[in-house]
């Protein structure tokens, strides 16, 4: 009967302990998951951020050359050459 009460004793205390592992393990889980969602958005805000300043400069720099290669512009080069 003792080897029996020690058994169950030992037996409870594992489970007790295994449960407070299986805690903590998920607890570390969803932190590391948190902080990849927090990475992902944070680097598609910077990805979106950069497209759009890639966007404005591509909109200026085409603007610039439609005023540089405007038909006024083209009859000033024929002109002096």
């Amino acid at each position: 009967m003792k080897y029996t009460q020690e058994n169950l004793s030992r037996s409870q205390h594992e489970r007790e302990v295994s449960a407070r592992l299986r805690g903590a393990v998920d607890a570390c889980i969803r932190a590391s998951a948190n902080e990849m969602w927090a990475q992902h958005n944070a680097v598609n805000n910077s990805l979106n951020a950069r497209v759009q300043q890639l966007e404005g400069a591509k909109e200026g720099l085409q603007a610039h050359l439609q005023k540089v290669w405007s038909p006024e512009s083209v009859v000033l080069v024929c002109y002096y050459l």
